[in-house]
């Protein structure tokens, strides 16, 4: 199995699980992102929360 350079076991995520992960993190409101790429997100924002249940509507993800 491939490793890193730590020495821990790559995992490799099949293309269609990885793209379905993609996909959801590009509907993201734009401001979001911009403050995301400044470093300056939100408090409590985590990729952990965008995986799950992202709201399709932005003014839904700026409530969260």
């Amino acid at each position: 199995m491939p490793s890193v350079p730590g020495g821990e076991p790559l995992r490799v995520l099949p293309a269609s699980a990885l793209s379905g992960r993609m996909l959801r993190l590009t509907s993201l409101a734009p401001d979001i992102v911009e403050a995301i790429l400044r470093g300056d997100e939100p408090d409590g924002l985590s990729l952990e929360k965008l995986r799950k249940n992202l709201p399709v509507r932005w003014d839904e993800q700026r409530a969260r």
